[in-house]
């Protein structure tokens, strides 16, 4: 699969989306009959109807699949409130993956919101029934009221001067891939760990080259905002432009609609009778027709969620105005001039000593690697199908970042700072990775399953975090409310915060000028790293007052 996080769909209900983290999960491999599934398969579905908040009540889910006999030690109003606390706790993240564990153990793994550490559920069944005798929350409670310890909770945080030690350890734990980190300028950390190719004894290394699951997507928003620059192309521009036969409910569906998570388009175009979801061949006419014919989630304009069939219509569109393929049009524009020379698509020829293998939930092929998966189908084309290696990543930011294609503002659009991008699949590849111009991490794994996907989340994590730390404070808290005030929500002694009059309970109207909220509030906070002072505009008692705070530096 090729799917990139932070756009998924409800948890349990509505949730606020402000991460952008990998996303793994493909409800049609689970779309069999319930009663036909072997009980894990049961249990899957179950919870993905659950999570969905689609046709399956917490109620329904105590009532169907939690064992009677834990239901009536615990009494099922019990069972239900500790359910209903488990979706709560993680309303605000989200799924990054739901796969079975074992014989006998489910999980579905959480990214949180803002790149903060993520959480698990895991459920355990009955042998041999779709009946759930235990479902918790590591670290947390449980169905049952037990606790459930984290094995990786005891760990000591990534530092600078820890990371080799860290990185070494988490090889010693079953990580493979390859690493690269900058910091000031300078690569300081450049290496593979475990195995690319099992069965040939082939070492990870720095060149080793690896799927990137949903990172494509960086290429196609960069190819748009390309021709959107040369006056080929418009944020405004209907697609009924470039489709002549977009049905009514899409035609005034644009551009812009596609590229800013407004189109109202389900997520993929794979269909439950596909053989493969993401590499079985169809052509462009045929994507874009299964993309035209989805129903819509919302009216074009008037919701936001991700989908990657916006994007694959954005790469049609690419192809449609420039008159080239998509794979050479990204390579004569953007792979080649960045020297992007590793950079390409499936089923090319790649030599065996770099070519990782996958070790994931899923296989496709006597050897799970992208040069025997065939060439990139159009399922995913513009959003997934390609291959690159951590040093043609660290070559693209740069490129980007240093005005190579873009301009100043859509390199600011494409890679905002503070954030880390990802994608992944189910095949065992995942890629995360920074954009900072100074300070960055790229981590690519070709092993992650089921058992290890949250060890590699919390590896990425910690690397995210670790080149993300601010080198400045203001000492103040942020809270964001269901209206989407910004709070201030605490405030340290002695801080920049305190000595300039903020408050807690002081609501964020602007920084710098700019208005505040949820969505450029991350960007907003990293620009404090110039450590100048900047004028804050708070509301307080319903009165606005206008204060300059300077950060400090530190460590």
């Amino acid at each position: 699969m090729s799917k990139r996080g932070a756009w998924m769909r409800p948890i349990c209900g509505p949730v606020v989306v402000v991460a952008c983290w990998v996303g793994l999960l493909r409800a049609s491999a689970f779309a069999q009959s319930a009663h036909d599934d072997p009980p894990q398969a049961q249990l899957l579905h179950a919870l993905q109807h659950l999570i969905d908040a689609r046709s399956l009540t917490q109620k329904d889910f105590v009532e169907q699949y939690v064992d009677a006999s834990l239901v009536e030690r615990e009494g099922a109003d019990v069972i239900l409130q500790r359910l209903s606390a488990l979706c709560d706790a993680v309303a605000d993240f989200e799924l990054s993956m739901l796969a079975p564990v074992g014989d006998d153990s489910v999980i579905a793994g959480f990214d949180a919101p803002m790149g903060g550490p993520g959480v698990a559920i895991k459920g355990q069944l009955v042998p041999g029934r779709a009946r759930i005798g235990d479902l918790w929350i590591e670290g947390g409670p449980s169905l049952s009221g037990k606790v459930y310890e984290d094995a990786y909770a005891d760990l000591p945080a990534l530092t600078w001067n820890n990371l080799n030690e860290r990185l070494e350890w988490e090889a010693e734990q079953g990580f493979a891939g390859a690493v690269l980190i900058v910091r000031n300028g300078e690569i300081v950390l450049d290496r593979g760990y475990g195995m690319a190719n099992e069965a040939e004894g082939i070492a990870n290394k720095p060149d080793t080259i690896f799927a990137i699951g949903s990172t494509p997507i960086d290429f196609t928003h960069a190819a748009a905002l390309l021709l959107i620059h040369q006056g080929k192309l418009s944020f405004d521009d209907p697609i009924s432009k470039f489709f002549e036969n977009a049905p009514t409910d899409k035609r005034m569906m644009t551009v812009g609609h596609l590229m800013n998570s407004e189109s109202g388009l389900q997520d993929f175009l794979d269909l439950p009778t596909d053989v493969d979801p993401d590499h079985m061949w169809v052509d462009r006419d045929e994507a874009v027709r299964r993309a035209l014919a989805q129903e819509l989630m919302f009216p074009p304009g008037q919701g936001k969620a991700h989908s990657h069939a916006a994007w694959g219509l954005v790469a049609a569109i690419v192809e449609i105005v420039s008159g080239e393929t998509y794979p050479d049009f990204v390579r004569k524009h953007l792979f080649d001039p960045a020297g992007m020379h590793d950079t390409g698509f499936f089923g090319e020829q790649t030599p065996v000593e770099r070519a990782a293998v996958g070790y994931g939930v899923d296989s496709d092929g006597a050897i799970n690697a992208p040069p025997y998966w065939g060439r990139t189908s159009w399922l995913v084309m513009g959003t997934g199908g390609q291959v690159s290696t951590t040093h043609d990543m660290l070559k693209w930011i740069r490129f980007v970042r240093d005005g190579g294609v873009l301009s100043e503002g859509d390199a600011r659009r494409l890679f905002p700072q503070g954030v880390a991008l990802s994608g992944g699949d189910s095949y065992g590849f995942e890629i995360v990775y920074t954009t900072n111009p100074d300070t960055m991490m790229i981590i690519i794994s070709n092993n992650v399953d089921a058992e290890r996907r949250r060890h590699f989340n919390g590896l990425a994590r910690a690397l995210v975090q670790l080149v993300n730390a601010p080198r400045v404070s203001l000492g103040v808290a942020l809270g964001i409310e269901e209206s989407g005030r910004i709070v201030i929500t605490q405030v340290a002694p002695g801080s920049p915060a305190e000595g300039a009059g903020l408050q807690v309970d002081d609501v964020l109207v602007s920084m710098g000028g700019v208005p505040v909220d949820g969505d450029n509030l991350r960007e907003l906070l990293t620009t404090l790293r110039a450590g100048q002072s900047v004028s804050i505009v708070v509301r307080r008692h319903e009165a606005e007052r206008t204060l300059s705070v300077t950060p400090r530096a530190r460590e």
